[in-house]
């Protein structure tokens, strides 16, 4: 997204953080965030090179590590944004927690009000969570996600600059220190200071009071004999000129300007992005039967022919709508995605797609029901016979036609994606576990049943 940038502080010795950096980095660019990475520049000091870079950015995301902790060049970079956060010229840092710590590798004390997200174990969670927290304002769509903080530490904070990565030529520290460091020698020179110029100060009245003294006497003796002309030379008194000390002035600083916000549509495609690049949990071909123990139903309605999963509605009334639905008894699945294709009747227009997080199989509406129509339309429909939401989508493939149907649901979220395009989002938190399958619907009054065939089914847990 234009305008929002961001400062990705790894470290640079350990071959797996530049690995997971160079993964969070690609995925931040494709959420469209501008990234600023960490690689240090020919010529220039390290203390130098991270001002530069830091001063055009909203954010710093830490990939977090035992390797981070112990680098002067991550804590260099840290030490700074801090600052620069408490004098409010960036938003704050971030930290993506990328291996687990022991107490050894407890981050400095000063760390510890950064927001953390774990991506030990769960990465694309973690992601989900993190650009949450880079875009508040989607949080009136999207369910905002707690954070936890760094534990606190067990023993002193690292030194921000180490004595052998930050010294000149000469012995002498290096120009840049940080704002917390440069505040400390202040207050440390400050007091000899003050006791310097009051001590100025009463040497200067001191000798004043006392020329005044010696010349009294002599002024009275020389006017009692006005027949002597006497001339008096006095020499003048050096008093010491004190000049004050400069008050310093806070200079205004301007607020940061709004961050532009990325849409619900950015968001979700990302989060498709990152599921697809996993490993599914489970894989189904759907050819024959199976330990997930799919619906067979001898009068027909649910059967596996030809190498798919055949599902049929019985023929509706006038009056009544009919529907086909197949479950696959043996799953249970709570944050997940769910994709699976399917192929439209080629005689009548169907309207058949997914279930999941079903609870009972005798009652249909105990169950999420997303429909795809073979009129390029679809529908998605929530317990209690609740529709969700629904509405045209150009990405369906029209008529008998193949069509690659996808639900990602976490939490209360749910995402609608077709072909692997986006098309909706919805929050509904009437279920949160149950087990997937299929269903075909047939509309009242209408001319025959409706059928399709399933295949090539997969699911990845979230």
């Amino acid at each position: 997204m234009a305008g929002l940038c961001t400062f990705v502080c790894y470290a640079l010795e350990s071959s797996q953080d530049v690995q997971f950096a160079q993964r969070l980095i690609a995925d931040l660019r494709a959420a469209g965030i501008e990234v600023v990475t960490c690689e240090k520049r020919p010529g220039r000091a390290m203390g130098e090179d991270v001002i530069a870079k830091l001063q055009k950015c909203q954010w710093v995301i830490l990939v977090q590590t035992p390797a981070a902790l112990c680098s002067p060049q991550v804590q260099l970079t840290i030490e700074t944004a801090l600052d620069l956060s408490l004098q409010q010229r960036m938003h704050g840092v971030l930290s993506m927690i990328a291996a687990p710590y022991s107490w050894q590798n407890t981050p400095p004390e000063t760390w510890t009000v950064l927001k953390a997200f774990d991506a030990s174990e769960d990465y694309p969670k973690a992601l989900t969570r993190l650009l949450l927290a880079l875009h508040p304002a989607t949080s009136a769509s999207v369910p905002s996600v707690p954070v936890r903080a760094a534990p606190p530490p067990t023993f002193q904070p690292m030194i921000a600059v180490s004595a052998g990565s930050e010294m000149e030529p000469d012995g002498k520290p290096a120009r840049f220190m940080p704002l917390w460091l440069r505040k400390k020698q202040l207050k440390s020179w400050l007091i000899p200071l003050s006791i310097v110029l009051t001590l100025a100060l009463c040497i200067g009245v001191s000798v004043e009071v006392f020329a005044m003294m010696t010349m009294k006497p002599l002024i009275t003796h020389t006017a009692a004999k006005k027949h002597l002309p006497t001339i008096m030379v006095t020499s003048p008194v050096n008093t010491p000129i004190i000049t004050p000390t400069p008050i310093a002035t806070e200079v205004p600083t301007q607020p940061p300007s709004p961050t532009p916000t990325p849409d619900i549509a950015t968001i979700a495609k990302s989060l498709y992005t990152n599921v697809m690049q996993q490993q599914p949990t489970m894989t189904d071909p759907l050819h024959t039967q199976d330990g997930n123990n799919w619906d067979i139903s001898k009068a027909g309605g649910c059967a596996f022919t030809g190498n798919s999963y055949g599902v049929t509605t019985a023929l509706p009334t006038a009056q009544a709508a009919t529907w086909g639905y197949c479950l696959a008894r043996n799953t249970n699945f709570s944050n997940f995605a769910y994709q699976v294709q399917m192929t439209s009747n080629a005689n009548l227009p169907s309207f058949c797609g997914l279930v999941f997080r079903a609870n009972t199989a005798a009652d249909i509406y105990s169950s999420y029901r997303l429909y795809v129509g073979s009129d390029a339309s679809y529908e998605l429909d929530g317990y209690n016979k609740k529709t969700l939401t629904k509405g045209p989508a150009p990405a369906i493939n029209t008529g008998q036609a193949t069509n690659t149907i996808t639900a990602i649901a976490q939490n209360n979220d749910i995402f609608i994606y077709i072909n692997g395009n986006f098309i909706d989002h919805v929050s509904d938190g009437a279920a949160n576990s149950g087990a997937i399958g299929m269903v075909c619907k047939a509309q009242a009054g209408a001319a025959g049943p409706v059928e399709a065939a399933f295949q090539s089914v997969k699911v990845w847990g979230l």
